[in-house]
């Protein structure tokens, strides 16, 4: 599971690997493949293809292995988020969250926490990070 905080920023490099890949090709034929286009010569951007699919791809899959990698202990952090909570201790909660790059949005996704559980750890949140906020 991708946390809300991340979810769009997935979205986006996935979507830019599809756009991508499908300017990459174009490049390298010099069409989309319908038949043959008038203007290869002018689309045609080997250099560009080269560019997009050695270094762009690659680059765009660097970031999308990083989402995934800070997402892979989710269902254990929220379960940790939780237990914390059950214990009344919203600091620790607050602690953890910082700790793992949590985000109050991303409780949102966590079925066990209740509106006033949000709210309360979402106020603490924020006035810790308003506290330690350097202009």
């Amino acid at each position: 599971m991708i946390k809300e905080s991340d979810i769009w920023v997935f979205a986006e490099l996935f979507k830019s690997f599809y756009m991508l890949k499908n300017i990459a090709e174009l490049y390298s034929h010099g069409g989309s493949g319908l038949t043959t286009n008038p203007s290869k010569e002018i689309i045609s951007n080997k250099t560009e293809a080269e560019r997009t699919n050695n270094v762009v791809l690659p680059a765009i899959f660097e970031e999308i292995y990083k989402v995934i990698e800070r997402n892979l202990d989710n269902k254990t952090a929220f379960e940790k988020i939780v237990s914390l909570n059950l214990k009344g201790d919203t600091q620790k909660v607050i602690e953890f969250m910082k700790e793992k790059g949590i985000k109050t949005d991303d409780l949102k996704s966590i079925k066990e926490l209740n509106n006033n559980d949000f709210n309360t750890i979402h106020t603490y949140y924020w006035k810790d990070y308003h506290k330690t906020k350097t202009v």
